[in-house]
């Protein structure tokens, strides 16, 4: 079971540059600290998932050989990573089980100490034997681990303390062996079911539950509830991407110097510090305003008075203005697709199954997803498609700044729960896998909880939804008629 990077993070890590100081940061903190958990903070758009990605194997080797050393030996201990997606893959359960299932592949022993720890209450699926010896079974890699009804808590001790703590019971060495990386606490605490996965994970600083030879390695947004969590974790083991960088740091005009490497060396020298100082530590505005920059390269006469977008924000408004113009191309086509689009759960919504919920056909639904597509995680023209980031549909739906080209999320939530709703609600058993597992999520978007609980007793609706899930995904679903944070 191979990490699986979201779509954006896996189309751009090998363009990947900087941030090599942390790297000795986080050696001093498996070498010479004993907090079990290190969590790296930073704002949207500063580069969190893909760091996690170049630091769990991903993307280029520092050209530093120190750096590259260090590198190496950190990734030889990350043994298990999940990246976190708002409405897909934020359960405890599928983010403990992942991370289970990956160690069998990447942690010698683990895999007899997983069933030893289990009994009967996990249902295991083997998906290849590593090696036999007289028909006898010398290792394996699990492809699906079938939870049930356990509680994420249980989960967190069956799956991965009770195994590591087998593993490492009889051995006397205190040095660190495994790191497990968690990517964006921040969006699992969109997860309807008490205790999410930052309040496990902070359990685990609180008391010695995990082998001293274990540690995690976590991101997030600087989101206070996530935050409260960790107020135990010292200074030395909590840093901030933009604050806690040194200060001759330059890792965007490092990225921006290498992404111009083809104009002369006056406009790239100009353009990088442009770039690096409208920037303020973005990684994700240096990378699309280069990406603009390098498909039209200003004239050396132009760099000068050259003006890029202030902030993010900006430079997302600037794009739908150029790109759409005028407003009645906006609200009729761009703002239902982009609106469904911003409000999808899980992989997101299809092209059909955008044009089924407009009651548009395709020449009117493609041509929008494919001028929007660098803003859009998914391959045109089928997708499934989701906002490339996350920061991109806060600014449709959230930012109090934009007037211009704002959403409303509770008219989106509508349209898809009254789609599914007026086409599935008498055969539940027709209905496809998007709507049995995200019609409760909107229409609790939509406030209509009446609606809601007339679904969660339906018996028809209950099979097909158990067909398609697990049982804590349904049990997600009863929580969110009355979740208040939801």
């Amino acid at each position: 079971m191979s990490v699986e990077l979201p779509l954006r993070i896996r189309e751009h890590i090998d363009t990947f540059t900087g941030r090599t100081w942390l790297l000795l940061k986080l050696q001093t903190w498996l070498r010479e600290r004993h907090e079990p958990v290190f969590l790296i903070t930073g704002l949207p758009g500063t580069g969190k998932s893909m760091l996690a990605a170049w630091l769990a194997g991903f993307g280029p080797t520092p050209a530093d050989p120190v750096a590259a050393a260090q590198l190496a030996q950190l990734r030889a201990m990350i043994r298990g990573a999940h990246f976190c997606i708002a409405g897909a893959s934020v359960a405890p359960q599928d983010v403990i089980g992942g991370l289970a299932c990956r160690l069998t592949e990447m942690l010698p022993g683990f895999d007899k100490a997983l069933v030893a720890s289990n009994g009967r209450e996990v249902q295991i699926t083997i998906n290849q034997q590593a090696g036999s010896v007289s028909g006898s079974m010398t290792g394996f890699v699990v492809e699906r681990l079938v939870l049930g009804d356990i509680t994420p808590e249980r989960a967190l001790s069956l799956l991965l303390v009770d195994p590591l703590h087998r593993l490492y019971a009889a051995r006397d060495d205190t040095q660190v062996q495994v790191v497990l990386l968690v990517d964006a606490l921040d969006e699992a605490e969109t997860f309807s079911v008490r205790p999410k996965v930052a309040q496990l994970l902070s359990g685990l600083h609180d008391s010695p539950h995990l082998p001293r030879q274990v540690r995690i390695l976590a991101t997030t947004r600087p989101d206070p509830r996530v935050l409260a969590y960790f107020k135990p974790i010292p200074h030395e083991s909590n840093l901030d991407l933009i604050d806690g960088a040194p200060v001759e740091a330059d890792d965007i005009a490092q990225y921006a110097q290498e992404r111009l490497a083809g104009l002369d060396a006056d406009r790239r020298m100009a353009l990088t510090q442009k770039v690096a100082a409208a920037a303020k530590g973005i990684f994700l505005y240096a990378h699309l305003v280069l990406e603009d920059l390098c498909a039209h390269p200003p004239a050396r006469v132009e760099v000068e008075t050259l003006e890029l977008p202030r902030d993010l924000s900006d430079l997302y408004l600037q794009f739908l203005l150029r790109e759409i113009g005028a407003e009645e191309r906006w609200y009729a086509t761009y703002y239902p697709v982009l609106g469904l689009i911003a409000v999808a759960q899980g992989e997101g919504l299809s092209r059909t199954q955008i044009q089924g919920i407009l009651g548009k056909p395709r020449p009117e639904v493609e041509p929008a997803l494919r001028a929007c597509a660098q803003y859009l995680a998914g391959s045109v023209p089928d997708g499934p498609f989701r906002p490339f980031h996350q920061s991109f549909a806060e600014f449709l739906l959230d930012d109090e700044y934009n007037t211009d080209r704002h959403i409303d999320a509770a008219e989106m939530h509508r349209l898809i729960a009254d789609y599914y709703w007026n086409t599935y609600g008498t055969n539940w058993a027709g209905c496809d896998e998007y709507g049995l597992k995200h019609v409760p999520a909107h229409l609790k978007g939509v406030g209509q909880i009446d609606r809601l609980n007339e679904l969660l007793v339906d018996f028809e609706w209950l099979y097909a939804k158990l067909r398609a899930t697990e049982v804590h995904a349904l049990r997600a679903d009863y929580e969110l008629t009355d979740d208040p944070e939801v």
